[in-house]
């Protein structure tokens, strides 16, 4: 054998109490028994020396007496003998196998033969009954549906407060909680596209009453769609109405008692 599985913790507790070069024995011993998958040399002396450890025949001995067992065919250990014994019937399957052409291969069944479904005739296709043949002239998705289609949730949701995170100055520790993730989602549901959420976030980080007051948090943006409409919507706003919406802002955070600190 050329491997063998070694348990640092088990070793670590059945060693504890040798010396530095019993330990060094031990090891080099067991490395002998795996490697010649037979017990080790009942004398002592020529098993030091073939470990290489001539000037330590004591600890050699120790080691013997601690670990090993003296039958007539030389030291041996339990774990390591059943060990090998496992590896040697397993060697000898994979021989058989080899004799007879590798291993057994599974009953392989036919593949079922695919039905054309772009033929003129049903019949000749085994398609009977309700038959709908597929053609190119779907009918075209509407855009709410496109909306849906290209939309991968769990990235979108990221993204968008990646944007938020950066455009806020916000620290690489803010957190995506639970209830900003809920609210960016609900916002993507209703088929708002990344790039307007994005929009309503750059509306909102220029907006030096906002800003000021610190009502710039995500999850206020994407509370409801008429706030993420709002914010997206901003810069297309006249004075007068942006006056008014930030007086709304106010009255709304105060009645929500919203706290965004990031």
């Amino acid at each position: 054998m050329h491997y063998y599985q070694f348990n640092i913790g088990d070793y670590a507790k059945s060693t504890k109490h040798l010396t530095l070069l019993e330990d060094l024995a031990y090891r080099r011993l067991l490395d002998i028994y795996y490697d010649t998958e037979k017990p080790l040399n009942s004398n002592v002396k020529q098993l030091a020396r073939i470990a290489g450890m001539s000037a330590y025949t004591e600890e050699v001995s120790n080691v013997l007496g601690d670990f090993f067992t003296e039958t007539e065919e030389g030291f041996t250990q339990k774990k390591a003998a059943c060990e090998i014994e496992a590896y040697k019937a397993k060697a000898g399957t994979a021989r058989v196998n080899g004799k007879l052409g590798g291993r057994p291969k599974k009953t392989q069944e036919e593949p079922k033969k695919t039905q054309s479904v772009n033929s003129a005739n049903p019949e000749e296709t085994g398609l009977k009954g309700n038959y709908k043949p597929l053609t190119i002239n779907q009918e075209p998705l509407t855009n709410n549906q496109l909306k849906e289609k290209a939309l991968s949730p769990k990235v979108d949701v990221n993204e968008i407060f990646q944007h938020w995170v950066k455009v806020m100055c916000k620290s690489n520790r803010t957190s995506l909680t639970t209830s900003r993730k809920t609210k960016i989602a609900a916002r993507l549901k209703d088929g708002y596209p990344v790039h307007e959420i994005k929009q309503a976030i750059d509306n909102v980080a220029k907006d030096s009453f906002l800003v000021a007051g610190g009502h710039t948090d995500i999850e206020m943006i994407c509370r409801s769609d008429t706030n993420l409409e709002k914010y997206r919507d901003a810069l297309k706003m006249t004075k007068s109405d942006m006056k008014m919406s930030q007086r709304q802002q106010s009255i709304e955070q105060f009645a929500n008692e919203g706290d965004y600190n990031g």
